[in-house]
């Protein structure tokens, strides 16, 4: 754990973006030069803004149209997410599973994405991003132990952590939340990571957490990055799935999968 830090980086531009988050002071141009400062994420941000998942009929053809369209919270989470997801390509160790893992954290992005626009009070913004990153420090395991950590990912679900405990002596979501506060994401981000498999222990953004905890359980439900998931109800509480109560459920996985595909493609 004392080499976390040193293994899992967090890219630049996205560390930039994390530290302006509270400053008053850093305004859409500064927000911009940070962006444009990594032309990578920022082609990729242009991209998703442009993707099916907005759905926007006029082009946004610059970071500034961007801010101005999507507004300045949004264009900081996406940048995050965006930075984030790059992190799983990285390592050289696990590739598969690495790909699998990222497929899977997008698409809990994107569902997490979808049920915050139909609830009350969770920032869509801020669910993608939660969605995103709440498995990051799975990535740890892959970087120290991807053999042994191989052979225990088939026995994954709600489980996982005790079966990571048990082998490891911590579960992914302790890695996750010490890589969360050595990044310095957003208080609200370290407790979905640290409380995705336990919505109720959260003390504070239990809302935040539950709705991506209902989106790690719809997408191993809807098969969305993975045709080989199987998701049990015990897996996820009644109080969480009860999030559904009211939605259009067979409209909301339709458009879930049709962003999937579009934020696949934008950050490919």
């Amino acid at each position: 754990m004392d080499r976390l830090s040193e293994m899992r980086p967090f890219p630049a531009v996205a560390s930039r973006i994390t530290a302006s988050i509270d400053d008053p002071s850093i305004d859409a141009k500064q927000l911009e030069t940070i962006i444009e400062s990594d032309p990578a994420v920022a082609l990729r941000l242009l991209r998703v803004a442009n993707s099916a998942m907005y759905g926007f009929s006029r082009e946004i053809s610059s970071i500034s149209h961007a801010i101005v369209v999507l507004g300045y919270r949004t264009v900081k989470d996406m940048c995050i997410s965006i930075a984030a997801a790059g992190a799983f390509s990285e390592g050289k160790r696990a590739q598969r599973e690495r790909e699998s893992l990222l497929r899977h954290s997008l698409a809990c992005g994107v569902i997490a994405r979808q049920l915050a626009t139909q609830l009350d009070n969770v920032d869509s913004a801020e669910a993608f991003l939660g969605g995103v990153v709440h498995d990051i420090g799975k990535l740890f395991f892959h970087d120290v132990v991807p053999d042994e950590y191989a052979q225990i990912l088939p026995e994954s679900g709600a489980a996982i952590t005790s079966i990571e405990e048990q082998a490891f002596g911590m579960s992914h979501a302790d890695a996750g939340e010490r890589c969360s506060l050595d990044w310095g994401l957003p208080d609200s981000i370290t407790e979905v990571i640290k409380c995705h498999h336990a919505p109720e222990s959260a003390s504070f953004e239990q809302q935040l957490v539950k709705v991506v905890a209902l989106a790690n359980f719809l997408d191993k439900s809807w098969k969305i990055s993975n045709p080989a998931f199987e998701a049990n109800d015990d897996d996820c509480a009644a109080d969480v799935r009860g999030l559904l109560d009211g939605m259009d459920v067979e409209k909301t996985k339709a458009r879930v999968a049709s962003d999937f595909e579009a934020i696949r493609n934008a950050c490919a």
